[in-house]
């Protein structure tokens, strides 16, 4: 079947007049695993849409990540380059302009260029818009939930921070439909498979305790949406459609709920498929080793196109005519436990048979054997340790020759700060320092037990929120004394104590944690404005008006404090009680 592909080459351009005249339609789907696909292997029925793809098409099935994190990836594919080449490693950082995207490849090539996105990670702000003429990142205000549980707890999806499948797909048709007759360029992200795992009807009941599939199954009936649009129009007989997955998901295994930590095959390992009548091979199946780097110059070959000098990804269009490319051992690396938590990040070199992996405790795996990733052979096979630690080492010293450019927003400001926690993302810092900045940091492998006991805990003071807003106080703060029992550093979990024992009128108990607070995070208004309530509310006026007055030193567009302070000194002078209603907002969703 490859070898049909080297004859219908030239007809496929002739028909269409020429490269300029045949799109390119990238769809990422975040957090995909590839065996949750029917054409992966996947028995659960729940993706006929890109079992359709690949039938007509070619499925890689030896493809592979450089970061299992989406915005590291996501740049990575949109520029070729390894994250510590393009520097964005964690999901607050700015691509730098410097940088050329395959949208600006594109645009300069005449292409009309679009981009939608499903999560605020990819938000304008980014700078991944870079060649893109249209850039679609309009996030509802709220989502549905529709997960029992979820709705119980108070969780909320929305906090502008992603979008339903069904409004990508519209946003992206809708942008294909009107654009008229020149070829186009688009690249559409889909998040829902994403936790919180949260599919709608039907799909939230037609894989019971297992969402995850629910939403793979909802994400694939819209891209199933989005390729019966283009053939509503035939354009799906002069489009080149790339699919592939920014990274996979843990689900569990290795002791990683979900992704970022590892570089385990779970979430290394991406489905990508390649489809064009004429273009690409139908029915086929490649077992080369390749990376989501390589889907730029493929593409740009694919459509007659040359990639810009000094790219890391290699073209491996050759495969689909039955050539042979020479296999580049996989380079990923997994930054998120270093910027979120202060862990040594996990970084891995693959081969076809083998995979090691660099960390405080050297791993070595003989994937041939051993695909689970179970057998840890870095002390026995010291030899097969030591040609690909050779590897990771030359990406290491290629590392330290680049200089540093600026990618940094600085402080991203508070919006964005909460649209990323929605969304499960908590960064502290951008590029790593120079030097060893990773010297007697802890495994990942022995804090993700902690961490997963954290989680734990931020669910059920989750759980305390809800019961906050619907009035039982005493529920609420029974949990969250709970909680802080065993994680007492927890600084909002004692930050929505001390506002709960306000509205119990436990004033007392609430002087006390927030003098702690304001003690230990001198610069946040929020804490000395509650302690100020505290302490008015037990009679100590004095004290609560040098507070109230600090907060309006620390907030001094904010004129509510300075009345606040003026009507206790009143009340001083007039010898009359002062007592301030307390009607906190707890945070979350209502």
């Amino acid at each position: 079947m490859k070898r049909t592909a080297v004859i219908l080459l030239p007809l496929f351009f002739a028909c269409t007049g020429g490269h300029r005249q045949v799109n390119v339609l990238l769809i990422v789907v975040d957090t995909l695993r590839a065996d949750y696909l029917g054409c992966y292997g996947s028995t659960l029925g729940a993706t006929p849409s890109i079992d359709s793809l690949a039938a007509v098409g070619t499925r890689f099935d030896a493809a592979f990540t450089q970061a299992p994190f989406t915005l590291p990836s996501i740049t990575s594919i949109l520029t070729s380059l390894y994250p510590y080449r393009h520097q964005v490693r964690n999901n607050q950082t700015n691509l730098d302009d410097g940088f050329t995207t395959l949208a600006e490849v594109f645009r300069a090539a005449g292409y009309r260029t679009g981009a939608v996105v499903g999560s605020a990670v990819l938000e304008k702000e980014r700078n991944l818009t870079q060649g893109f003429s249209f850039y679609d990142d309009a996030f509802p205000e709220h989502l549905e939930i529709y997960n029992e549980e979820f709705r119980r707890q108070g969780v909320s999806l929305g906090d502008r921070a992603q979008r339903r499948a069904s409004d990508v797909t519209g946003a992206a048709w809708k942008w294909i439909r009107d654009g008229g007759d020149d070829p186009f360029f688009l690249m559409v992200h889909y998040f829902d498979p994403h936790s919180k795992y949260d599919p709608p009807p039907p799909y939230d009941t037609r894989y019971p305790n297992r969402a995850y599939a629910g939403e793979v199954a909802y994400t694939d009936y819209e891209i199933g949406r989005l390729l019966a649009g283009l053939r509503s129009k035939g354009l799906d007989e002069n489009t080149l459609i790339a699919l592939v997955a920014d990274h996979g998901e843990s689900l569990g295994q290795h002791g990683e709920a979900e992704h970022g930590f590892f570089v385990y095959e779970p979430t290394v390992h991406v489905p990508m498929i390649l489809s064009a009548p004429g273009l690409v091979p139908q029915g086929s199946v490649e077992h080369a080793l390749v990376r989501s780097i390589d889907l730029f110059p493929t593409l740009l070959s694919l459509v007659r196109l040359e990639p810009p000098k000094g790219i890391d990804g290699t073209d491996v269009s050759p495969l689909l005519r039955g050539g042979v490319v020479e296999a580049t051992p996989v380079y990923t690396e997994a930054f998120l436990g270093y910027f979120a938590y202060g862990w040594s990040p996990t970084r891995s070199i693959r081969t076809e048979e083998w995979k090691f992996i660099e960390a405080p405790r050297k791993e070595l795996y003989h994937l041939a054997d051993d695909p689970g990733e179970t057998k840890n052979l870095y002390d026995t096979r010291r030899d097969r340790g030591g040609e690909l630690e050779a590897i990771l080492e030359e990406h290491l010293r290629r590392e330290k020759n680049i200089s540093p450019v600026e990618t940094v927003t600085g402080d991203i400001g508070e919006e964005q700060r909460k649209r990323l926690e929605a969304l499960g993302y908590i960064n502290r810092s951008s590029t790593p320092a120079r030097g060893d900045p990773f010297a007697d940091l802890p495994d990942a492998k022995d804090e993700v037990k902690k961490f997963d006991e954290r989680q734990v805990s931020v669910r059920r003071a989750v759980e305390a929120r809800a019961l906050l807003h619907s009035g039982r106080i005493d529920e609420g703060i029974g949990i969250l004394k709970e909680v802080l029992a065993r994680y007492p550093e927890q600084r909002g979990v004692r930050e929505l104590l001390g506002m709960a024992l306000l509205v119990a009128d436990d004033c007392a108990g609430a002087e006390a944690i927030f003098r702690d607070l304001v003690e230990a995070f001198p610069d946040r208004v929020e804490n000395y404005s509650n302690l100020g309530v505290a302490l008015s509310n037990q009679g100590k006026i004095d004290e609560a008006v040098k507070i109230f007055d600090r907060c309006a030193r620390l907030a001094p567009d904010d004129p509510r404090f300075g009345k606040v302070a003026d009507a206790a000194r009143e009340a001083m002078r007039e010898g009359i009680d002062f007592h301030i209603d307390y009607r906190p907002d707890f945070g979350g969703d209502r």
